[in-house]
């Protein structure tokens, strides 16, 4: 919840859809298993993001949020590693982005989002920028 909490009390501006590219190519089941905001960390979320393309679903505790979906999608600006997160709310429509940085190292993934306005110059945490960290679920039984 802090994380879902977090992301709808610190929307940046919206993103363009002609800045919209292509999908981040990283499709599949993550687990969130760190988020950092300057000294707040959280560890062990319980929040799932799976992506399909450009859709993101987050499941927090195994439950599906409402009232919001999500994309996430490489802009034509920015360099090789950005990203942009959108949330678009059901209700009222709005949309609203923030512009970010992604590493993959390994199994692992680490997004780095500003809370608002430009995208962070280099993939790393600082000031205003939110820090997912992310392992893979393996569905296979």
């Amino acid at each position: 919840m802090f994380v879902t909490a977090l992301l709808a009390a610190t929307l940046a501006a919206p993103v363009p859809k002609a800045l919209k590219e292509k999908a981040a190519g990283l499709n599949g089941l993550w687990e969130v298993v760190c988020t950092e905001l300057g000294e707040v960390v959280q560890v062990g979320t319980g929040q799932t993001w799976e992506i399909d393309g450009e859709k993101v679903i987050l499941r927090s505790g195994g439950k599906v949020g409402q009232g919001c979906h999500y994309t996430l999608v490489v802009p034509t600006e920015g360099g090789s590693d950005a990203v942009d997160f959108t949330t678009v709310f059901d209700e009222s429509g709005e949309a609203f982005g923030q512009r970010g940085r992604r590493v993959t190292d390994g199994d692992t993934l680490t997004l780095y989002l500003a809370m608002r306005g430009e995208r962070p110059a280099e993939a790393k945490a600082g000031k205003g920028v939110i820090v997912y960290s992310f392992r893979p679920v393996n569905t296979h039984k």
